[in-house]
């Protein structure tokens, strides 16, 4: 996984979020923002934004929807267009946060799109990665056994979502902006961009991130990333279901029988993609 949601969460000139550029933009939901003098809503600005991210986070601590996710090669041209769903629980005083993420499909390029199975399941100490074309298993320790480590930070994390940010953190780390979102833009959504803070810039992993968000449940439905080897990454949900029920088989897959199986750190893997 390269850099998912995800997060987790870019073309060459990220400027604006229209067509296949970034641009940002936001309103809270429909018929309870303010509106223009020809009664269209006023975007509401970067922090009014953010705030909303934050707020529907802590409404919706779980959440499941169907995923897109497509990486361009800018250097080399090559393109991987992922689909699939994924499944986020929100941490509790009990335990930490978790995910569930599986890719049904794989299109290479102009190729044919082949069916090409992919788990991955994060419980907050290890990450397991399910290859299923190639009966592969294997299992990266994140974090020591009853420590907790912050692995779902936008730019930061091994595997950061969007989901459950909060404004100030956001705001530590990014620049943010907001403008129209776009005529691609999903229906009745808007769009932010977050620009890396110059002291931070080092140490996260994407150059510059557009988020769009949609007015009525203020949860992220479309990022588009470029990170420093230049690779523009797109992942967007849909039929987003903010009230799940789940339980923690949904973030174990099991170990099939005769499948090739290994265990190792996170930080002695060098590619954890699909």
């Amino acid at each position: 996984m390269r850099h998912w949601i995800i997060l987790p969460i870019l073309l060459m000139s990220l400027v604006a979020c229209d067509g296949d550029q970034l641009v940002p933009a936001n309103a809270p939901p429909a018929g309870s923002q303010p509106q223009t003098d020809n009664g269209q809503p006023t975007p509401p600005t970067a922090d009014e934004l953010l705030a909303q991210l934050e707020q529907a986070g802590r409404e919706h601590p779980a959440i499941q929807a169907d995923t897109e996710y497509k990486v361009d090669q800018q250097l080399t041209g090559d393109s991987e267009h992922r689909s699939g769903s994924v499944k986020y629980q929100a941490d509790t005083p009990e335990r930490p946060a978790m995910f569930y993420v599986v890719f049904n499909t794989l299109k290479l390029g102009e190729g044919p799109t082949m069916a090409d199975k992919v788990e991955y399941a994060f419980d907050g100490h290890w990450l397991t990665i399910a290859k299923h074309r190639i009966k592969q298993m294997t299992r990266y320790e994140v974090a020591p056994a009853g420590e907790r480590v912050e692995a779902f930070k936008l730019g930061k994390g091994p595997f950061p979502l969007p989901f459950g940010q909060t404004a100030e953190t956001m705001n530590k780390y990014f620049v943010a902006t907001t403008e129209p979102a776009g005529q691609d833009a999903p229906q009745n959504s808007d769009c932010l961009l977050l620009l890396p803070r110059d002291e931070y810039a080092e140490e996260l992993n994407f150059t510059r991130l557009a988020m769009w968000v949609d007015r009525t449940s203020h949860l992220p439905v479309k990022l588009i990333s470029a990170d420093k080897s230049e690779n523009i990454t797109t992942v967007s949900f849909t039929n987003i279901d903010s009230s799940p029920s789940f339980n923690e088989a949904d973030f174990h897959p099991r170990r099939p029988a005769g499948w090739q199986y290994s265990q190792e750190s996170l930080h002695q893997a060098d590619n954890i993609a699909p």
